[in-house]
């Protein structure tokens, strides 16, 4: 062997995961192990090829990327369990071969879902997009971080993502790579906050135009995906390996125009200076934390009127004014005439109404992120 490839078969790490060597198989589309654009199952012919590229000395092997809520018949990814048992019987052969292997996982394509003439019709035809909404829900599929032009049609445009289809989506992040580590799969990696796919655009400032935790300051265009990374921390555990692939520069001039090679343009997406503060943010996501979920596990009245008392802010202050319960319980007008006591229960019974993310720890409490008090409480 020539010596200058000798590093490739050297093993490396990522987290506590050892891997054998540097060659990977990254995803690729038709290498599904849990089916693409149709219903989810444990595909055996993708499971074939996947085994013949470890056989073959692969180190670290990624499947076809899996979307955690399927375009095809709307289906969420970690509610088929009999793929997951399928799947759990065939790992003990698959590590065999001394491989390790990540399962893509994708929020989907937001703005960038691809729209064929046939889905044009589906859409822009009332009746027949009422027919079609159970196998391809356009709406949902299609919606981005803010209202925009889709890349490929100017018949079918994406509406904005409510906070509680974001708040679904980390859900299922969460709930998917769970079943996965327990079925025996080595990591999961996050798709993608790259190439204009949904999590990017919520990144890139001239999609998200938002205004609420999910729009605006550099911390809250990377809200999204840095709470999938916590879920999934949260539910499998720190030491479980999340990777994420990320695109460092997007090339972009804004809406359909790519930039070419060598050519002199304004960069409308994400440059080298952000991506660089962006990486360490996203990679810091991943630190040692007591993550909880104030959705599906709510506090108690006593919880926040300590955290309310801790933190000296009013306790309007802990209500998440830009979210959907917020605004159809008309709490605008209405929070003034609630006594204390009435506020604490609407917030113990609704973990939608608590203005997130919500950070406690002994030098204090931030409500919202703001990167400065953060830096404070968090510092030694």
């Amino acid at each position: 062997m020539k010596q200058q490839l000798e590093p490739l078969f050297t093993p490396w790490k990522i987290g506590n995961c050892e891997i054998k060597n540097r060659i990977v198989l990254t995803s690729m589309g038709g290498t599904n192990l849990l089916g693409w654009m149709e219903v989810n199952h444990f595909d055996k012919d993708g499971a074939k090829f996947i085994l013949e590229v470890a056989k073959n000395n692969c180190g670290l092997v990624l499947p076809g990327c899996q979307p955690v809520y399927n375009p095809m018949y709307g289906q969420w990814l970690y509610k088929k369990k009999k793929m997951y048992e399928d799947l759990a019987k065939w790992m003990p052969e698959f590590h065999k071969t001394g491989a390790k292997l990540f399962v893509q996982l994708t929020a989907g394509f937001g703005r960038s879902f691809t729209i064929s003439e046939m889905m044009e019709t589906l859409y822009t035809n009332k009746a027949l997009r009422v027919l079609a909404k159970p196998f391809m829900d356009l709406d949902k599929i299609t919606a981005a971080p803010s209202p925009s032009p889709n890349r490929w049609s100017d018949k079918v445009p994406s509406r904005e993502m409510t906070v509680e289809e974001i708040q679904e989506f980390i859900t299922a992040f969460g709930k998917t790579a769970k079943l996965l580590k327990d079925a025996g799969v080595d990591g999961v990696e996050i798709h993608a906050v790259h190439e204009g796919y949904l999590l990017d655009q919520f990144t890139l400032k001239y999609v998200n135009k938002r205004t609420d935790e999910y729009g605006g300051s550099f911390e809250n265009r990377y809200r999204f995906a840095v709470e999938i990374v916590k879920e999934i921390k949260r539910v499998c555990g720190k030491d479980f390996p999340v990777s994420l692939r990320y695109s460092v520069e997007s090339k972009t001039k804004g809406f359909r125009e790519g930039a070419l090679p060598g050519e002199e343009y304004v960069e409308a997406g994400r440059d080298m200076a952000e991506s660089e503060k962006a990486v360490k943010y996203l990679q810091d996501a991943g630190m040692e934390l007591e993550i909880r979920h104030i959705v599906e596990e709510t506090p108690t009245v006593e919880e926040l009127r300590a955290w309310v008392k801790q933190s000296g802010l009013e306790l309007k202050n802990f209500f998440n004014t830009s979210g959907n319960v917020y605004k159809e319980l008309k709490l605008k007008d209405r929070l003034k005439e609630l006594s204390e006591e009435e506020q604490l229960n609407l917030l113990a019974g609704n973990g939608m109404l608590i203005k997130r993310p919500l950070l406690i720890c002994e030098k204090g409490i931030a409500v919202g992120f703001k990167e400065e008090k953060y830096k404070n409480l968090c510092s030694e």
